[in-house]
């Protein structure tokens, strides 16, 4: 789903980053923020009567929240994308070579 989404992908990269102790305690605050918004989304949805992102804006704010929240979560899932196809390019190709030993997928 798109609520955690390509972001864990940089979870690794980001606690490396922060060191053990206060990557871990981001961790937690973030892990915290993130049950809060989900079930504040939730219960608005269903106060609003509302399924998804697009309908509860609608009911919210009107055509205009429609929009931007499409528009928003359009370019949200094509940056998933882009970040799961550039992990796989980078991936793939080093995985490639070291079962079957061929260079020519490390070529670009």
């Amino acid at each position: 789903n798109s609520i955690v989404g390509a972001g864990i992908i940089g979870l690794a990269f980001a606690l490396n980053g922060a060191g053990l102790w206060l990557g871990l305690v981001m961790l937690v605050m973030i892990a915290i923020l993130t049950d809060f918004s989900v079930n504040l989304l939730i219960r608005t949805g269903v106060k609003a009567d509302c399924l998804g992102y697009e309908a509860l804006c609608h009911s919210l704010f009107g055509n205009a929240g429609f929009w931007v929240t499409t528009v928003c979560m359009w370019f949200f899932a094509t940056g998933a994308m882009l970040a799961y196809l550039v992990i796989i390019g980078d991936t793939v190709p080093v995985v490639l070579l070291r079962f079957t030993g061929l260079a020519f997928f490390q070529q670009r």
